[in-house]
């Protein structure tokens, strides 16, 4: 006797409530107020005259935030 097709089903409780805080969320969300900071500092930095430091700020703020690149991944973008 063949035993019947089992369906893929999706209960609710399997997946995140968008609302939910979870550890990626928070961490994403310190390291996007990291790279604000960093890239606001850099271009206070410009603006002062530091324009070596300014430049390095801001490149570090982009690297940090979504969307930058991981030393730890070979492929250097994050997807």
């Amino acid at each position: 006797m063949a035993r019947p097709a089992v369906e893929s089903t999706t209960f609710i409780n399997e997946r995140p409530h968008p609302g939910r805080r979870t550890k990626e969320n928070t961490m994403g969300f310190l390291l996007w107020i990291i790279a604000v900071a960093l890239v606001i500092y850099g271009i206070i930095t410009l603006v002062n005259g530091s324009i070596l430091l300014g430049i390095v700020l801001i490149v570090l703020g982009l690297a940090v935030g979504p969307g930058g690149w991981s030393i730890f991944n070979r492929r250097g973008a994050r997807t």
